[in-house]
């Protein structure tokens, strides 16, 4: 299968080098060329090799009829396989201004009618009303959370929300999903905000390793903090994982 996605990819970046701007299509979401903010989101598309991981654990596990808080939307492309899989809705959050702005229209290119919002913002530690990101669209798929200056990249400050204070915002019911890809900041929200995760029946993270709050932290610690809080691992692929109560 890699192989075939490998040669796939490959086919297409010929095609575009010879001036095809179709679609990019990545498990059924079609993202316009037009709106892709670097060439390199379009060759990951191509490769079907852009979040990967998170694309299949949602495919896999997401359960249909579900309301789904979706932390770090980014181009609106995980948040449009969420929707493929029927949710009651999706609420998205995504610091980004930029990315916002391009999913909200992907979402509305693949899914116009459905029950989906997104917020630009960033959710973040408890009281902090702002937080500040580097971020550029050449050398980041994402947006880095964090204050220290970072070299080729712009520094944009966003308003920011604590994860109990947008549960409540949007009247997130206990059953509802987390799907999180926040660059680091998963670790303020297992440390200092563990109570926010009650309404939810499952959680599929990207895990970041790092520093916070004096420490080395990775992947393996925050598996210890959902189980802490009454979660189990159900897959991991690389550095995301699912879990459910």
């Amino acid at each position: 299968m890699r192989l075939l996605h490998s040669l796939r990819g490959r086919c297409l970046m010929l095609m575009r080098i010879c001036g095809y701007q179709g679609d990019a299509l990545f498990f059924g979401v079609r993202f316009p060329v037009r709106l892709a903010p670097s060439p390199t989101i379009i060759r990951h598309l191509d490769a079907q090799r852009y979040e990967r991981a998170e694309t299949l654990l949602v495919r896999q596990f997401l359960p249909p009829g579900a309301t789904v808080l979706e932390l770090g939307g980014s181009l609106g492309i995980v948040s449009s396989v969420i929707l493929g899989g029927r949710p009651l809705r999706l609420v998205t959050y995504e610091a980004v201004p930029a990315f916002a702005v391009i999913g909200r229209q992907v979402v509305a290119h693949n899914f116009p009618s459905a029950d989906y919002v997104c917020i630009n913002e960033a959710v973040g530690p408890v009281d902090v009303p702002e937080v500040t990101f580097h971020w550029s669209p050449d050398q980041s798929l994402a947006g880095s959370a964090g204050t220290a200056s970072s070299e080729g990249l712009g520094l944009i400050r966003v308003p920011a929300v604590d994860l109990a204070s947008a549960v409540a915002r949007h009247g997130i019911a206990p059953g509802a999903w987390l799907v999180a890809d926040i660059e680091g900041m998963e670790f303020e929200l297992l440390l200092n905000q563990s109570g926010a995760f009650a309404p939810f029946a499952g959680v599929i993270m990207e895990c970041h390793d790092g520093e916070y709050a004096g420490r080395h932290r990775d992947q393996r610690e925050v598996e210890t903090m959902l189980a802490s809080v009454g979660f189990r691992l159900l897959r991991r692929i690389g550095p995301v994982i699912c879990m459910a109560r």
